[in-house]
């Protein structure tokens, strides 16, 4: 059931979405960049990255016209697509946990998904999710973002992550490349602990540039991520409105 408030609808959980639609998966992330998902898209998010001018402000605030879908109407959605995949993302979906996320994943993953969720860094993915989560991709604040302080620490954080997710840090300028490198050199690749990327932030990082630092410092334990979907759709229209309508 889709509304446009909060409310519970009988009691059933319900989660606010952006929305729901089938694209290439153009991030890092255990089952290969490029892979066919689904996406969900929350709403509401508890940082404001680069004063509030993220790559996706549709999903940073919850507003009085943000839809609000119970938990079965959204795997009803996704399974809808026949897809083998789904990617959470947000906005910031830990925010939901206890108000029907682990409802979802759960779902999901008993229907044999493959599933990645894509977090900002700020609250810790729960152990017990990776039962049903392969990959949870953090995406740690660089300084540009004016987030850094509300980052978990690393140590708090690779202590729950695993081989198959990721730490991904977003490198707009300089000095996000020397705080994301220093993390990089002192962390080094911990066997069975995540892997790490760096990706170039659009508009303000040639991704030349980013690789060649990376390959001059001779950073082995980095993975350079290029955002495939910001390549395929470079004026922006993104997957969201290409497919307009899903939600």
């Amino acid at each position: 059931m889709l509304k446009c408030s909060g409310e519970i609808d009988g009691g059933a959980e319900m989660l606010p979405l952006v929305s729901i639609f089938p694209s290439i998966d153009g991030e890092v992330n255990s089952a290969g960049q490029g892979t066919l998902s689904t996406f969900i898209r929350l709403a509401g998010c508890n940082l404001r990255c680069w004063g509030g001018r993220c790559d996706t402000p549709q999903g940073l605030s919850v507003t009085k016209n943000t839809p609000w879908m119970t938990v079965d109407a959204v795997v009803a959605r996704v399974v809808a697509f026949a897809g083998r995949k789904a990617t959470v993302t947000g906005g910031e979906p830990l925010l939901y946990l206890g108000k029907g996320l682990e409802t979802l994943l759960r779902a999901l993953g008993e229907r044999g998904m493959r599933i990645s969720v894509e977090t900002n860094g700020s609250i810790v993915p729960p152990v017990e999710l990776g039962r049903f989560v392969e990959c949870w991709i953090v995406d740690h604040k660089c300084p540009s973002t004016g987030e850094t302080a509300g980052m978990v620490p690393l140590g708090r954080m690779t202590a729950v992550l695993r081989a198959t997710d990721y730490i991904k840090f977003v490198v707009a300028d300089a000095e996000d490349y020397a705080f994301a490198k220093d993390i990089a050199l002192r962390c080094g690749r911990v066997p069975g602990g995540p892997r790490i990327a760096f990706s170039p932030k659009a508009d303000d990082m040639p991704p030349a540039e980013l690789a060649e630092s990376i390959i001059r410092d001779r950073l082995h334990n980095v993975q350079f991520n290029l955002q495939i979907h910001k390549t395929v759709w470079p004026a922006g229209e993104g997957a969201d409105q290409a497919v307009d309508g899903y939600l």
